[in-house]
């Protein structure tokens, strides 16, 4: 029996958990599975993980993520030097467990990725966002002031927390990031700043539908993202104007337009829309069935727009952020006048829309996910066995 635990940033990485718990046999009980998440669990949740039968391991409070503030580093440090305490007093929650997968993001979560490194434990980056290269290159550009980073080496050689730290980037250290495609693993084994070992897995929480659904003629749904939750005032902005412009060039022409908050989106998006007779969907409501409701599905940027592809709908970015661009074929639209040729393009007949899906779920499966659902799990689950037979033959 492996005990593979689950570091969790927020509730779409839980939904891996669940495809991953789903795709196990209960009969074979060869994986135990357990969460420690850093967010609050809803009542759905806990249910689910109930019948899963998983365990959750307790996180106080304090280490929960409310957002990614623009917290001082001086108080995450403490933070940090808290949390990795917290792990030295709970020490079953490394010893106890055989192997560990997180969902990226947060420097608590990597600081447990670190310790289960020092223990010689081995640990996996699950991707759950969909990233290009490109944008990753951007981020990692802006750098930390040096007088900063001579402190945090000086950390290094006197806190013992800092100084497991210095896993996360050993090349000997057995941490291995899991990708969505092969683009983005190769690009992760040809940085010097990122762990070597890569595999693509693809993405167990999305799925791919056998069929298509042509109805819903004239409706369309709008997703939002986490920009406020990711402290990203500006590109909330750009959605907020966004919503607006495609309200204006479909409602002449009568098309349904549904907006679907993101669910860590905390905006009063009902009272900014007051004036228009956009539906807005409950947020906590299961996606998949909000998807299956529409015919065309369109996003800023959301990954929702690949579960939409392979659930069977058209869907389409459209980036006002141009700085951050997404450039796939027949996915990505120039602008908000682009996506409305497109989109009527796509609705003359159902011969146009089939051959547009077509077109980009070649791209989506060539260049975006390489994997999905019980084809991800078992690729993830066979180099979790692989990694442990093999440590436990030395």
């Amino acid at each position: 029996m492996i005990n593979l635990l689950f570091g969790l940033k927020h509730r779409e990485a839980l939904q891996n958990v669940f495809a991953i718990a789903k795709y196990l046999k209960p009969e074979e009980k060869t994986f135990n599975l357990k969460v420690i998440c850093f967010f609050n669990l809803q009542n759905q949740d806990l249910q689910s993980l109930n019948n899963y039968n998983i365990e959750v391991i307790e996180l106080p409070q304090i280490f929960k993520i409310k957002g990614d503030e623009n917290k001082s580093k001086v108080s995450s440090l403490i933070k940090l030097l808290r949390f990795h305490s917290f792990l030295e007093s709970n020490d079953y929650i490394i010893s106890k467990n055989d192997s560990l997968i997180i969902s990226p993001g947060g420097f608590l979560l990597d600081q447990l990725v670190a310790c289960f490194a020092f223990q010689n434990k081995p640990s996996y980056i699950l991707q759950n966002g969909f990233i290009t290269s490109d944008e990753k290159i951007e981020k990692e550009s802006k750098e930390s002031p040096k007088l900063f980073n001579v402190f945090l080496n000086l950390l290094m050689k006197v806190s013992k927390a800092f100084q497991i730290r210095k896993n996360l980037t050993k090349a000997s250290s057995k941490i291995t990031y899991l990708a969505f495609n092969d683009e983005y693993r190769d690009y992760i084994r040809d940085s010097i700043d990122y762990i070597q070992n890569a595999h693509t897995v693809g993405s167990p929480r999305f799925n791919s539908v056998g069929y298509m659904e042509t109805e819903y003629k004239k409706s369309i749904l709008y997703l939002s993202s986490s920009a406020l939750y990711e402290n990203d005032q500006n590109l909330h902005e750009l959605i907020k104007e966004q919503i607006f412009e495609l309200y204006n060039l479909f409602n002449p022409k009568r098309y349904n337009l549904s907006f679907r908050p993101h669910p860590r989106d905390s905006f009063d998006w009902l009272n900014y829309l007051s004036g228009t007779d956009i539906n807005i969907l409950n947020k906590n409501e299961e996606l998949m069935k909000q998807i299956y409701d529409h015919k065309f599905i369109v996003s800023e940027r959301s990954t929702v727009i690949l579960q939409g592809i392979l659930s069977g709908k058209v869907s389409f970015w459209v980036h006002k952020d141009k700085s951050r661009i997404y450039d796939y074929e027949y996915i990505r639209c120039e602008d908000e006048a682009s996506l409305v040729e497109n989109i009527e393009q796509c609705s003359l007949s159902d011969e146009n829309y089939i051959n547009m899906h077509k077109n980009q779920l070649d791209v989506l499966k060539k260049r975006m996910i390489s994997y999905c659902g019980e084809d991800s799990c078992r690729i993830i689950l066979g180099l979790v066995q692989e990694n442990i037979n093999r440590l436990n033959k030395k």
